[in-house]
């Protein structure tokens, strides 16, 4: 299998009308939808959207409003940005949805989901970064979730009221040290082992068989 698959820049449009850069990694039916953290942008998720691609998993990495080429909007609702790659993704049929939010990514899933009316089928929070005002609107909004973060790092306190008081059954692990969100995804003694705990969390949800390059088929619609 090769180790690099193909990926396409796609834009679609939020409720509020700002217009959305995305990377859009195709694979199969089962979808996960990436939420960066402030200090990154859509490109930070590639090493970890190139395995799942591999896993199977069609991946959707948005530029929230205001990054690369996303319209910048009236406000920062990247709550909205979430809810309109949910959007595509059923468009395109996806089926499970997996939301994946790192730091203030891990907010703006935990505020689309208290706003959602159709559950998405799992969450993973990798350090989210706030957001635990919105967990008495979760209920129902998932039916597994995946909670990752380090012990010491300074958004531990928001991880600690999800696992306290999980919306839905939720998986939580944390390693010693200080590493945030997508520090911790791409260090070097962390990141294999966070990947992996991702890995089986996502094949517990769904197995699909890898692909390979020639079965690729990237979907038609919002391409630019």
């Amino acid at each position: 299998m090769p180790s690099s698959l193909s990926s396409q820049t796609i834009s679609f449009c939020t409720t509020d009308s700002v217009k959305l850069e995305a990377d859009i990694y195709p694979a199969q039916n089962p979808w996960c939808v990436l939420a960066h953290g402030k200090a990154y942008d859509k490109n930070a998720w590639k090493p970890l959207a190139m395995d799942m691609q591999q896993w199977g998993w069609t991946v959707l990495a948005p530029n929230f409003r205001g990054y690369g080429l996303s319209e910048r909007g009236d406000n920062a609702s990247y709550d909205q940005d979430i809810l309109a790659s949910i959007t595509y993704a059923r468009r395109e049929r996806a089926n499970p949805i997996v939301l994946l939010g790192a730091s203030m990514g891990g907010i703006a899933v935990i505020a689309a989901l208290a706003e959602t009316e159709k559950p998405v089928d799992a969450v993973i929070w990798l350090s989210p970064a706030g957001g635990e005002e919105y967990l008495p609107l979760l209920a129902n909004k998932a039916a597994h979730g995946l909670l990752l973060f380090s012990e010491n790092e300074a958004y531990a306190a928001p991880a600690r009221e999800i696992a306290s008081h999980p919306p839905f059954p939720i998986s939580t692990r944390s390693w010693p040290g200080s590493l945030h969100a997508h520090q911790l995804l791409n260090d070097p003694d962390s990141g294999p082992e966070v990947r992996t705990v991702i890995q089986d969390f996502l094949a517990s949800l769904y197995n699909p068989m890898p692909v390979s390059y020639t079965h690729l088929t990237l979907p038609t619609s919002d391409l630019v």
